[in-house]
């Protein structure tokens, strides 16, 4: 209390199949319900590897998010739940369609407590969870913010040990592979979305990150940007640039979802851009 500490709340979230999910929450300290705060969800959602578990968190940077406003949650989408092979396999062939709607269906429920701001919510995530970051601002209307980083773009330039269990060949299954990739869905993306990438990445090869820039490019976004670091493989090395990399991270969220309290949901802020961006091609035109 003295540390002006919140406290992780775990809760059950109904998604529109009937499945509950395992959720977590840390509110603002202090917590006024008469006031609506931003939503920042870190996220992993990868097939069994639950984000929400029956263990002590500390992470200090969460603390200091919540200490300025900001309620963080975490979700275990179906895929990660570990609640049983009838559950986790329903993802089978079709990665970040299934868990984008869980995620979707856990902004939803927050949202509708009249303290969570749904038109200021935003997702960040690391090699899988930054796929999930990025098929959530290229699919969905719910986020205004994603902060990706080393995420895999395409899963047919990823490694087959990983990529084949869980989504067959690209030869059995094209129709999956298209419908997972970031590429072909590029120019749908709403809010802002930051991409981080290491140069030496070995394990999801930068080849990824300039994929999905060059499609973004191919398609006039420029709601978007990008950091390389280039003494880094799959994770940022270093003091110095972890910390450069946290401090991007806290600038954005400060932009996008603590100053911006225009209100509203992301839809409309994603809608009101795309007018801006229109009116300005036709000046230059």
């Amino acid at each position: 209390k003295d540390y002006s500490m919140s406290r992780w709340e775990r809760v059950k979230i109904p998604t529109r199949d009937g499945l509950a999910l395992d959720g977590a929450l840390l509110k603002p300290v202090p917590f006024d319900r008469n006031q609506r705060y931003p939503v920042w969800i870190p996220t992993y959602s990868g097939p069994r590897a639950p984000s929400v578990r029956d263990r002590w968190s500390s992470s200090a940077w969460y603390q200091f998010l919540a200490q300025q406003g900001v309620i963080i949650m975490q979700v275990n989408v179906r895929s990660a739940s570990r609640a049983g092979r009838a559950v986790v396999s329903q993802a089978y062939k079709h990665f970040g369609v299934l868990e984008v709607r869980d995620m979707e269906d856990a902004v939803d429920w927050l949202c509708a407590n009249p303290w969570a701001d749904g038109g200021r919510v935003g997702i960040t995530g690391h090699s899988y969870g930054g796929f999930m970051t990025a098929r959530c601002l290229l699919t969905s209307d719910r986020f205004r913010l994603g902060v990706a980083g080393s995420g895999v773009y395409d899963w047919r330039m990823y490694d087959t040990i990983y990529t084949e269990r869980y989504m067959s060949t690209p030869a059995l299954n094209p129709e999956g592979y298209l419908e997972t990739s970031c590429l072909p869905v590029a120019k749908n993306l709403k809010g802002f979305l930051h991409l981080s990438h290491g140069l030496m990445d070995d394990n999801v090869h930068v080849q990824q990150l300039f994929h999905l820039t060059d499609a973004l490019q191919l398609a006039g976004r420029t709601n978007w940007s990008m950091m390389v670091y280039a003494n880094s493989r799959h994770g940022i090395s270093g003091r110095e640039r972890s910390r450069h990399a946290k401090q991007i991270t806290w600038d954005l969220i400060q932009k996008h979802l603590i100053k911006n309290t225009g209100g509203g949901d992301a839809r409309q802020a994603a809608e009101s851009f795309d007018a801006q961006l229109g009116g300005r091609q036709a000046e230059d035109d």
